[in-house]
């Protein structure tokens, strides 16, 4: 179904009760929750637009508001206004001037859920430092937020600054996976792109291969747009070469050489679980446990490499979903309780955009860590995880 015609209609509320907290106490964990009903896609734009498509069971039920507070740090919001989404059965379609958000307030949307009155809140960020110039629709010209595509895909890419060219350029690299969060991050190697091509603006082309696709309209400029390709059925991983490849975090050194140098068949991926794990059962239980966090990284938090490879991912794999997650700004903290066998432990993320991703994240590392991911790990390992 095509979009119809996207606006936006304000209208002040003074009479609608929103969280009572203020912002850095209100729990987003649910944004990282396996069977979250709420999933938002969002882009930050050169023309200074914040681009949204959210989906819910029934995007019907969801009213939007624009929040803001005086600060992060208090319950006091300074503005409270409806807004009008463009929806079809499936999806919903937000458009936000950030223009519009003046001064130095706390900036949210919330989505509140008017049957069962369940409330999520999304934070908005004004000062993004990389903004895309490129805006992506598919064959039936809608707008395409997803993060990631298959290949042969068409595509049509439209210049926000009326550029007659875009620059694409091309990645076939297997990026690193992060490093544990235990010392010191693990750098990236040089990247360059294997090849380079130009297509018109407003005019179709193809995502023939799996690779990173980079565009730009100014070669000189820190903003672009990237989208990621991966065969079928990604974020799922499915095939041995997938399975094995993804076993990083937790095979030591030898164990994953021992592995690669032999040609990859079921009886070599069992037998390595069955050695880590001690028993059959226990090594099924581990792959089970350890491939479902696998998927779920790569569904929430694909950018220009797989979710499971990001500082995020890594974090989610091993420990699982968080307990509660405060977004502040820039920064996000997750956090794990005793409920799941962990000792009290938070992992602080920065949020950083780069030229490859708008969602680039950091993880700040520590040697404190040290004693919680070995012991995770080695749960993982026998089978015997802190989380169901």
């Amino acid at each position: 179904m095509r979009w119809s015609c996207l606006f936006i209609l304000f209208f002040t509320i003074s009479y609608r009760v929103f969280p009572q907290e203020s912002p850095d106490k209100i729990n987003m964990a649910y944004f990282y929750q396996a069977g979250n009903e709420l999933l938002i896609d969002y882009v930050y734009t050169t023309d200074n637009l914040l681009r949204i498509r959210y989906k819910y069971k029934d995007p019907l039920l969801l009213s939007v508001y624009y929040v803001a507070w005086e600060s992060n740090k208090s319950k006091k919001s300074v503005k409270n206004e409806l807004l009008t989404s463009a929806c079809n059965e499936k999806d919903c379609l937000l458009t936000l001037q950030l223009d519009s958000f003046a001064g130095e307030n706390y900036h949210t949307l919330i989505f509140r859920d008017e049957e069962s009155k369940h409330e999520y809140v999304f934070p908005i960020m004004k000062n993004i430092g990389t903004k895309s110039p490129i805006l992506l629709s598919d064959s039936n010209l809608e707008w395409l937020p997803d993060r990631f595509l298959t290949p042969n895909t068409f595509v049509t890419p439209q210049a926000l600054d009326n550029s007659a060219l875009i620059f694409v350029y091309y990645y076939n690299d297997n990026f690193t996976p992060a490093g544990p969060p235990t010392g010191l991050r693990k750098g990236q190697p040089n990247i360059r792109a294997d090849s380079t091509f130009t297509v018109l603006s407003h005019t179709a082309f193809e995502l023939s291969k799996p690779g990173l696709y980079l565009m730009q309209t100014d070669t000189n400029s820190v903003n672009a747009f990237s989208i990621s390709v991966f065969e079928n059925p990604f974020p799922e991983f499915k095939t041995l070469k997938q399975l094995i490849g993804s076993m990083e975090y937790l095979s030591t050194a030898e164990e994953s050489q021992l592995i690669k140098e032999k040609e990859p068949n079921k009886n070599t991926f069992e037998g390595a679980w069955i050695k880590m794990a001690g028993t059959e059962p226990n090594a099924k239980a581990g792959i089970r446990y350890y491939f479902r966090g696998i998927n779920q990284s790569n569904t929430l938090f694909t950018t220009y490499k797989e979710g499971w490879k990001t500082d995020q991912g890594m974090i989610y794999t091993i420990f699982g979903p968080p307990v509660y997650v405060r977004k502040i700004g820039f920064t996000e903290v997750w956090g794990y309780d005793r409920t799941q066998n962990h000792d009290n432990l938070e992992f602080t993320f920065s949020h950083y955009p780069i030229i490859f991703s708008q969602y680039h994240s950091i993880l700040h590392r520590d040697a404190v860590f040290s004693t919680p991911w070995n012991r995770t790990v080695d749960r993982l390992r026998r089978g015997t995880p802190n989380y169901e």
